[in-house]
């Protein structure tokens, strides 16, 4: 029987449709895995008849075998046999009839199964999710993607707790302005998107931050104390984004979590690098899993920016805009976790575009065609994502977490766990 055959034999079976029945075939093989196992360890994921069937239906697929683990009560010994009519070696009593066996079946699924079903399930999510409208630029993409540089932005961190610029002002917000016109006048400027403006704000009117250090300090505390500690690596792409084993990745954030990941990922302790810091671009080109902070990071305070004044202060100096045109002219970059809707990144894309005309790429979710369009003017090709919206129409952020990780396996081709 062929797997497509054992689909729709499971969906017709267990009355439900074939997307269904390879996930719960899936399931089985994912909890299974290449080790013998019991019907107990599915328990928690179907119910008793259900493991039953799909358990036949694999077997008469050739997709697994079963043997029996007995234990002999009465001479305290354990066994293995392919089927209960064999005897016990130890009683002489057939393993079947005895009552003073505890019998258990266990079952193996076979590798050329296991790796059938992944593959299907892999060229599933691929169909689903890889939007096909644009195909070309997704090709331009896997073409370059050995010298592809990830520029990463807050998106990137918000499943781990952190939020986004917008949500790190409205979250120091909070009760600081003592006339609510002057409030008012805070919250149209982030959701105008001018977000260095909105610090700038802060400090000039409200009355809990007196200075940019104090900004700074309470920046630092909303990361250390919004950072989910206890998460899967399923919930989040740091772990995806380390797998492409760049020379190194840019980012905006001011936290550490791609440095922490990197490190976790080589055993080797990646330390976070400011634009400020580089002193050999031969050198950095060389390098490997570097991570380069453009604004600061938390690490060093006095390097964040933070204010207009300090955002102009590092795109004037020279040098660096020299540094910043060398890596721009030679790598696309790849922005993820990016959004065009502030001032804050449209300027600072613009600044860098101006330096070089290269072509560079950016991950959206379920970009339209005027979208793609007028991307396309910036030099950069929209890579969209099929993503499902939740109940509000926004999209699902967790269906986008898993997008981006089938988009990243499917230019590696390495099939992350």
């Amino acid at each position: 029987m062929s797997l497509e055959t054992l689909i729709n034999t499971a969906a017709t079976n267990l009355g439900i449709d074939e997307a269904a029945a390879l996930e719960k075939i899936n399931t089985v093989v994912e909890i299974g895995g290449f080790s013998a196992f019991s019907k107990d360890l599915l328990s928690n994921e179907f119910a008793e008849g259900e493991i039953d069937a799909l358990l036949v239906m694999i077997r008469e697929a050739g997709g697994l075998q079963s043997h029996y683990h007995y234990y002999c009560l009465e001479e305290s010994w354990d066994g293995t046999v392919s089927n209960l009519d064999e005897q016990c070696e130890h009683c002489e009593w057939n393993i079947g009839e005895a009552e003073h066996h505890e019998i258990e079946e266990m079952f193996v699924l076979k590798r050329d199964f296991i790796e059938s079903v992944r593959a299907h399930v892999l060229r599933g999510e691929e169909k689903r999710y890889l939007n096909t409208n644009f195909p070309k630029h997704l090709d331009m993409l896997a073409a370059e993607i050995t010298d592809v540089i990830p520029f990463i932005g807050s998106g990137v961190s918000t499943p781990l707790g952190l939020p986004s610029w917008k949500g790190l002002l409205e979250i120091m917000n909070d009760g600081s302005f003592s006339d609510k016109a002057i409030e008012e006048r805070f919250n149209d400027l982030i959701q105008e998107g001018d977000l260095l403006a909105a610090f700038d704000y802060l400090v000039a009117e409200s009355y809990e931050f007196a200075s940019y250090d104090q900004i700074k300090e309470r920046i630092v505390e909303i990361i250390k104390e919004r950072r989910k500690r206890e998460t899967r690596v399923d919930d989040h792409n740091y772990a995806d984004l380390a797998k492409l084993n760049s020379r190194f990745y840019i980012t905006t954030n001011y936290d550490l979590l791609m440095s922490e990941f990197l490190s976790e990922e080589s055993g080797v302790y990646t330390a976070p690098v400011c634009l400020t810091e580089i002193e050999s671009i031969r050198k950095l080109m060389k390098g490997v899993n570097q991570v380069i902070h453009l604004h600061g990071h938390i690490n060093k305070m006095d390097t964040m920016i933070v204010s207009n004044k300090d955002y102009e202060k590092l795109y004037d100096d020279q040098k660096l805009l020299i540094t910043f045109s060398s890596i721009m002219n030679n790598n696309p970059l790849l922005f993820i976790g990016f959004s065009f809707a502030d001032k804050f990144f449209v300027d600072l894309y613009e600044r860098m575009i101006s330096l070089v005309k290269s072509r560079h790429y950016i991950i959206l979710p379920n970009a339209d065609l005027e979208t793609v369009r007028r991307f396309n003017e910036k030099n950069i090709k929209v890579i969209s994502l099929n993503v499902k919206l939740d109940e509000g129409g926004w999209t699902d952020s967790e269906d986008y977490v898993k997008a981006i990780r089938v988009l990243i396996r499917y230019l590696t081709k390495i099939y992350l766990c």
